[in-house]
């Protein structure tokens, strides 16, 4: 398909705000304005510019990821992401409860 048979590709316009040392494999920026495609491959391939009809799903957050990682990311993937989802640190604290992730993790680090 040439690129005058392509129909137009809707956006979706983001603010990504990263913080908590994840902005360090981003270089070291914080904060990020992008616009991702409002119909994306099912298979989250972020390079294809174009997925025909039924090869298509709605922009969801898994797809986000993707991109994040693969147009943003400068550095050590497996501190963003694992098995296709978002690492998460257990020692991380829940700021509205004060709790932790895991009644493991030692109180000084909440």
């Amino acid at each position: 398909m040439s690129e005058s048979d392509k129909p137009p590709v809707a956006t979706i316009p983001l603010r990504i705000q990263f913080g908590g040392g994840l902005e360090l494999l981003f270089s070291n920026q914080r904060d990020y304005r992008i616009d991702v495609p409002a119909f994306v491959p099912i298979s989250n391939d972020t390079r294809l510019d174009y997925a025909a009809p039924g090869e298509q799903k709605p922009a969801d957050i898994t797809y986000l990821i993707h991109y994040l990682r693969d147009h943003l990311l400068k550095e050590r993937v497996e501190l963003f992401m694992e098995e296709g989802t978002v690492c998460v640190s257990p020692s991380r604290c829940l700021s509205a409860t004060n709790g932790c992730y895991d009644a493991d993790v030692p109180e000084y680090l909440c």
